[in-house]
Formats: structure tokens, sequence, C-alpha cells
């Protein structure tokens, strides 16, 4: 069982929350100095995001080869309909306080943002503002299952990474992407002896040059920067002991709706805070919504997104040898 994963998920999602608490709790007059050390450090929990989604795409593929559609219909379960919900809830709120960012809320707007397509017009956000990583998400999620039309294994592996490259290299888009390419390779290495025999360096490793980009921070692209560090992790997390940690195992379970919900519990949140408790220290407050948000990730989770899931008949398949049916349910527990 890939628990490590697991906790690295919940980590990552908890990292970006943090992330958005420290500017949103700045704008609304609760500046955290505490914290300002990390200022802007927790949105590398994109980059894990990324780098796990890579890797356990080809993981499960391995383990459990699929059809296009099916690969595609599986994603589409799992991301759209939770995504759908919360954008909606924001797009009431939006017509209720009528305005979108200081503007009215175009019908284009509105499309591109339940389509995931805000990222490929002259739109500049979602209506969900995290919801641009998911584009990203679904952009990557749509070449990896169109590559697997092709039947040669090796073709379905380099295929996405030239795809990927030439997105970055000759269209100018955002080379964050790369950082799916990396999971992807990391899939492969995971099972090379060497791997195996420095899984606990590697970790090391990845978690020293992350922390170390809180204090050094040189002038180097984002995927290398933050994305190399967290393909290290992820490599060596995967081949170390699995570590045993339900909290963090459930907040990784639960880190897709931690992720979009925080877009309502933070402002909302410090809304109530300035009018309430204006008094209290900025760190409390900030450590009371980061367990808040947590918190109201984790019933959403437990109470709308399993049950969406659960309506629309996820089926769980079977494969042998019984191993490898213990590591595809870790597999499929720990995407996206």
């Amino acid at each position: 069982m890939l628990s490590n994963l697991q906790i690295l998920r919940a980590f990552a999602a908890l990292n970006v929350v943090l992330f958005h608490i420290i500017e949103i709790g700045g704008e609304q007059g609760f500046a955290i100095p505490a914290l300002e050390f990390l200022r802007g450090w927790g949105a590398n929990g994109i980059d894990i995001f990324f780098v796990l989604s890579g890797f356990i795409m080809v993981y499960i593929a391995e383990l459990r080869p699929r059809k296009p559609v099916a690969f595609l219909h599986s994603r589409a379960v799992r991301i759209v309909p939770i995504y759908w919900i919360l954008t909606g809830v924001g797009f009431v709120a939006i017509l209720l306080t009528g305005d979108f960012r200081g503007e009215p809320l175009a019908v284009e707007a509105v499309l591109a943002s339940f389509l995931f397509l805000t990222r490929w017009t002259t739109l500049d956000m979602p209506i969900l503002y995290v919801g641009w990583t998911l584009e990203w998400e679904m952009m990557f999620y749509l070449i990896f299952g169109l590559c697997l039309l092709f039947k040669n294994k090796t073709v379905q592996f380099i295929l996405p990474l030239i795809i990927l490259s030439g997105l970055v290299v000759f269209a100018g888009q955002d080379s964050i992407i790369l950082e799916f390419g990396f999971g992807m390779i990391i899939a492969k290495l995971s099972k090379l002896t060497w791997a195996k025999s420095y899984a606990g360096l590697l970790t090391l490793a990845g978690t020293a040059l992350l922390l170390a980009s809180i204090w050094i921070k040189p002038d180097l692209p984002q995927p290398v920067l933050w994305g190399l560090p967290s393909a290290l992790l992820v490599l060596g997390l995967v081949n170390i002991s699995q570590w045993k940690f339900r909290l963090g195992e459930h907040l990784g379970d639960a880190s897709y709706s931690i992720y979009l919900i925080q877009v309502f519990t933070i402002p909302v949140f410090y809304k109530i805070a300035e009018k309430t408790v204006p008094e209290l220290s900025p760190l409390f407050l900030a450590i009371a919504c980061l367990a808040g948000t947590a918190l109201a990730g984790s019933l959403f989770h437990l109470v709308v997104e399993k049950q969406v899931q659960k309506l629309l008949g996820r089926k769980k398949k079977t494969v042998k040898p019984a191993y490898d049916v213990a590591r595809l349910k870790s597999a499929t527990s720990v995407s996206r």
C-alpha cells in the first residue's frame, strides 16, 4: 500500500491552503509575521500534485491496462462532478454579490470555467481560482488517454512526454506541465534496483531541496526549483517503508475536496474573524483557518464526494495476482 503517497498528498493540499491563508490573511488585515518566511513557498504543493499525477497514471496503466474511453471516463468521474458542484456554488455566490473579481461575470467565463478551458482562452482564471491546475490536469489526462490508442507500450509512454515538451517549447505553454512528465519517468525509474537501494537518500534529498527553497530562492524555472525535488521525493517515498498514519491517509483521501473547498473557507473565515475577533493573534487565526479548511474538506469528502462517486457507480476491478490487487488499490487511492 502506497500510504506514503497518500500522506504526501495531504501535505501538498495543506501546503497550498497555507499559501493562500498567508496571502488572503494579509489582504484582509491579518498579516502573519511569524509565517512571513513561508510566503509563496506553499505553492510547491501544486508541483507535488503534478508529479504524483504523472507517476500514478503510469503506475496504474501498467497494473491495469485500459482503453482510452475507459481511462478518460474514470478520470472524468473522479474530477468533474465535485468540481462542477463547487463551481456552481461559486457561480451562485458571484450572482449574489454582483461581480466577478471586480467586473461583471460574462457568459464565456462561466462556460470556460465549467469546461476547463479558461487557460486556453483569453480569460484569466476560472470561477474557482484553484481550478487552473485542474485544467492542466485534464489536459494531461486527455493526452495520456489518447496515447493509449497506440498498442505499443513504448509509444504510450514516450508520446505524452513529446507532446508535453512540444507544448512548452513550441506553443509557449507553462513549463510546469513538464512535471507530469517527471512523474511518468520516475514511475519507470522506481522499479530499478538503484532506486530501491537509495530510496532513503532520494527521500532525504527531495525533502532537503524543498525545505532549502524556503530560504534559498534562486532564479530557476519552477519545474527545476520544485518539480525536480518533488520527483526525487516521490521516487524515494515509493520505495521506503510505508508509514501508517491514519489521519495523514484520511487527509490524503480528502485532499481533492480540501484543495477545492479552500476557495470558500479561507475568505469566509477571515470575514467572520474581522467582524467578531479582530483582536486575536493572526498566527492563531491562520492555524484555526488551516484546521477548519481541513475539517470542512474532510466533511465534504465524506458527505458529498464519496457519495457522488458511489452514485456514479465507480466499479472496483480486480487484478491478479493478489499482490497486484493491493498495489492497484493503493495506486487508485492516491490518484486525483
